[in-house]
């Protein structure tokens, strides 16, 4: 009216809302910086990381442009309706109290917002019970007070079998004599370390011509005494001994799983398995069955297990799995030196407790846990500060509305229920939708999941809940201040 044009009404909103824009996207990089800091310090010591964990040129860049596109398309369509406005209907209209104002494009905002961080609570939420699912399964044996450390031989001073088995049996003698040494095994790969082998077998009575077609099982080779050592509980037959070396028959010993398949209807002792472990594999007998232990993941399928002794498949690699009587590391040195006793020029590396392994099996999940949680978190932050806002840019919109209902005598329940009822309306679509887009996610997430479908009832089910609760707070705030709006001062509102 006073002569501005279009284009000026639209430069002033768009330069208010680029202000904003801007101290938004300041705000942003500080929080992501502490971001940062707060997720080395929380990071997994076992997770590796390549290069320095800091914030990154080309990120800030794209968040500096999407941070400006967010700010020229959420400053122009308010903008672009402002300068359309008929002057004569707004010189003559009261203001801000057109009666049945409406969330319209707003609460689509807000719908997408609950929508969007619903998928990240769901998907979190699944993360969070695969992970405690898979920490609560039992591995096969007990990793307290065990300590482990990897050394190889050369093989141009060990160059051949004999002198190789040699070699072990007097450092597991060394090692056994260290004072706090409870137990003590050679093992070819512990458990959890990343280490392993598996060939095809074949049992009496299958065509072990095609090798392709055949099951797999993961050998290991170990000394006597290591099944007591790991705590592995021994359930039938006996264990490697002395007398299972180098020109006496051939024995394994084999986990539950794969006696009951050489076995199904009696026992696997007696029994032979051939391991297609080189060109002319050997039959070998089973002379015990050990239980299941889990070797590669804690969540993996459980294995077919075989195991060979030290003195019959000596090779130049091999652990040190140490049962202690207290701390483990605190054996370290002492170990180390035993095993030097034995050999002065034998390197000896990767010495760590067997629980540092488990936690290492766990470590990737879990902080892909955390940070999944920690967005979900943010999100659920700004979705309600959205909810919050627009409803009491509704509430203010519809103030002489409020006025008018109670000086017509609606109670002060009353409004708050209107509103209330209005703003969970736009809470219940959001929801409906963020668990349909929510399912639709969890497919991304189906292999990352253990021991919980990616329909989980208890997520799916708590995920909508709680946030409806934290909604309902959200629309609470305003709809108390509409209930609080003296009918006077509303009726006499411009």
């Amino acid at each position: 009216a006073l002569g501005a044009g279009r284009g000026r009404i639209m430069r002033q909103l768009l330069t208010e809302s680029l202000v904003l824009s801007l101290l938004g996207g300041v705000a942003g990089v500080a929080i992501a910086y502490a971001g940062v800091r707060w997720f080395a310090v929380v990071l997994p010591d076992l997770l590796p990381i390549y290069g320095e964990l800091a914030l990154s040129g080309r990120v800030l860049g794209f968040a500096a442009g999407v941070t400006l596109l967010a700010a020229i398309l959420f400053g122009l369509a308010p903008a672009w309706q402002a300068s359309r406005t008929q002057l004569q209907q707004m010189l003559t209209v009261r203001g801000d109290s057109s009666i049945g104002a409406r969330l319209g494009g707003r609460g689509a905002i807000v719908i997408g917002e609950i929508a969007l961080c619903m998928v990240l609570l769901v998907c979190a939420g699944l993360l969070t019970r695969s992970l405690l699912a898979i920490a609560a399964l039992e591995p096969g044996f007990d990793p307290d007070r065990l300590l482990t450390l990897q050394f190889r031989v050369p093989p141009g001073k060990y160059d051949s079998e004999a002198k190789i088995a040699a070699m072990f049996d007097r450092t597991i003698t060394e090692i056994r004599s260290v004072p706090g040494v409870e137990a003590a095994a050679l093992v070819r790969a512990t458990p959890l370390n990343g280490n392993g082998e598996r060939f095809p077998y074949a049992m009496h009575g299958v065509d072990a011509t095609d090798r392709d077609r055949l099951p797999n099982a993961h050998r290991n080779i170990v000394t006597p005494g290591y099944f007591a050592t790991m705590s592995i509980p021994r359930l039938a037959g006996r264990d490697f001994t002395t007398g299972d070396r180098q020109g006496s028959a051939p024995v394994a010993v084999v986990n539950e799983e794969l006696a009951r398949k050489l076995a199904p209807q009696g026992s696997a002792l007696g029994k032979q398995v051939q391991l297609m472990d080189g060109d002319d594999p050997t039959w070998l007998t089973v002379v015990g069955v050990v239980g299941n232990a889990r070797h590669f993941a804690l969540a993996e399928p459980t294995l077919d297990q075989v195991y060979v002794p030290v003195a019959q498949k000596p090779l130049i690699f091999t652990e040190v799995v140490v049962r202690t009587v207290g701390e483990p590391m605190s054996l370290a040195n002492a170990v180390r030196a035993a095993i030097w006793r034995v050999d002065p020029e034998q390197p000896v590396w990767r010495i760590r407790p067997v629980t540092e392994a488990v936690r290492g099996v766990l470590a990737s999940r879990e902080f892909t846990m955390r940070l999944l949680g920690s967005f979900a978190v943010l999100a659920v932050v700004l979705a309600m500060i959205g909810v919050y806002g627009v409803m009491s840019y509704m509430v203010a919109r519809r103030s002489q509305e409020m006025g008018v209902r109670m000086a017509l005598g609606a109670r002060p329940v009353q409004v708050i229920g209107m509103v209330l009822r209005q703003g969970m309306r736009t809470i219940a679509i959001a929801i409906v939708l963020g668990l349909a887009a929510s399912y639709a996610a969890t497919a991304v997430l189906e292999t990352q999941l253990f021991g919980v479908s990616r329909a989980d009832p208890f997520t799916f089910t708590l995920v909508p809940l709680m946030l409806g609760a934290v909604a309902l707070v959200a629309c609470y705030v305003p709809a108390r201040r509409a209930s609080r709006v003296d009918p006077l001062v509303a009726l006499r509102s411009d």
